[in-house]
This record gives C-alpha cells, sequence and structure tokens, in this order.
C-alpha cells in the first residue's frame, strides 16, 4: 500500500514539473515577443533609425 502511495505521489510529481516547465516556456516565449517589440519601438525613436527608414521608404512602425 506504502509503496503504491509513493509511485502515485512520485509521478504526480514528475508530471508537476513537467507541466511547470511547459508552462513557464510558454509564457517565457511572450514575454520575450512583448520585449523584442519593445525594443523595436523604441529603437525607431532614435534619430538615425527614422533617416534610414525615410530614405529607404520604410512604412512607419504600427501602433500597439
Amino acid at each position: 500500500m506504502l509503496a503504491s502511495a509513493l509511485g502515485v505521489l512520485s509521478i504526480l510529481a514528475l508530471l508537476f514539473i513537467a507541466i511547470r516547465r511547459v508552462w513557464w516556456w510558454y509564457w517565457g516565449i511572450d514575454r520575450a515577443i512583448a520585449a523584442l517589440e519593445d525594443i523595436a519601438e523604441s529603437l525607431r525613436t532614435l534619430p538615425t533609425v527614422r533617416s534610414y527608414d525615410v530614405q529607404t521608404k520604410r512604412p512607419p512602425a504600427k501602433a500597439a
């Protein structure tokens, strides 16, 4: 009885750890994308980037 309870507990612990890693990975990607979009938006305010955009006739950055 004790061995089966420990087995179930071990399986639940491993399942929890696996789900936790996937959860953190998934939301970590969203945070990374948001951070990169913020960086791109802030770089667009630099004079050098603005003049490059004008020279290459790039469309303005999308508003969030």
